[in-house]
């Protein structure tokens, strides 16, 4: 995104939500609606109906279930439409939340990013089919995946790329730039390598905390026999909130932000500067 000079806004696709509608787009159609973890039902209700109101698609006499639902708005607060059937109500509430996507294109080139594709849910998927059916100048929408994951979209709407493992002259190469001249004996960096699967980021994380690993008698580096994981290096850097990294790992692999903040009690300025560390 820095090269195409956009920016890039990004979904992530649980697991955990696998039947939860609309649920990789949740934070970022509040955010379009201008919605904040504080905000009660009323709040987010008013701020749902005047970012809809702008949106041609939208326009339908009442609220749309699909919609309120996305933005945890209780459905005794809202209005449905009393003269539209639940399925059409189901589609143009689709139709509404493209149209919010599209207008975060409005400020600038864009590139919506959605990962896990394979863990998507149903309206998710039905979601990224209206965007990919009208394209909107600006926007690019990239997408990633498990191998396994069918597409429904055929090739001419959706180009599918195949990531490859890392070559093995790559992998060494990038050994040696993360490294920054730092020694690594041959040994230790097959060890590195071999370990990684080719996966670039596994790679990285290996050797940033080499200094985990011990040295032999021998003068040579071996890998311990339990290396723990890699990523738990990264607790240790300076202003790393320990307490919020536990409470997310207690919600499990993949935490939502706002269920995150909530558990924490923290405010949201206190809350966005210790998730960036």
């Amino acid at each position: 995104s820095q090269q195409l000079a956009a920016r890039c806004l990004t979904c992530g696709c649980s697991s955990y939500h696998v039947t939860t509608s609309l649920q990789p787009f949740m934070g970022l159609l509040a955010s379009l609606c201008g919605v904040t973890p504080s905000d009660g039902p009323r709040e987010r209700l008013t701020k749902l109906r005047a970012r809809v109101r702008r949106s041609a698609a939208g326009d339908v006499g009442g609220d749309l279930p699909v919609l309120t639902a996305a933005l945890s708005i209780p459905a005794e607060e809202s209005s449905p439409p009393a003269d539209v059937d639940a399925t059409k109500m189901r589609v143009l509430a689709l139709q509404t939340a493209a149209e919010l996507l599209r207008s975060a294109a409005a400020d600038g080139p864009l590139m919506l990013l959605i990962e896990d594709l394979h863990w998507a849910d149903e309206s998710s998927l039905e979601l990224i089919t209206m965007l990919l059916a009208a394209p909107c100048r600006g926007l690019l929408v990239v997408m990633t995946a498990r191998p396994d994951f069918a597409a429904p979209w055929p090739e001419e709407v959706a180009r599918r790329i195949v990531l490859e493992p890392l070559a093995a002259a790559d992998l060494e190469l990038m050994t040696q730039h993360i490294a920054e001249g730092g020694q690594i004996g041959q040994e230790l960096r097959r060890e590195l390598i071999s370990r990684s699967d080719g996966i670039p980021l596994y790679l990285e994380e290996l050797v940033r905390s080499r200094s985990a690993l011990r040295a032999d008698p021998g003068g040579g580096s071996v890998v311990p026999a339990a290396l723990r994981d890699p990523l738990l290096a990264r607790l240790v850097v300076p202003g790393v909130d320990l307490a919020l990294a536990q409470t997310a790992a207690t919600i499990g692999a993949e935490a939502d932000g706002e269920l995150l903040q909530r558990a924490c009690g923290l405010n949201d300025t206190s809350f966005q500067s210790k998730l960036a560390n």
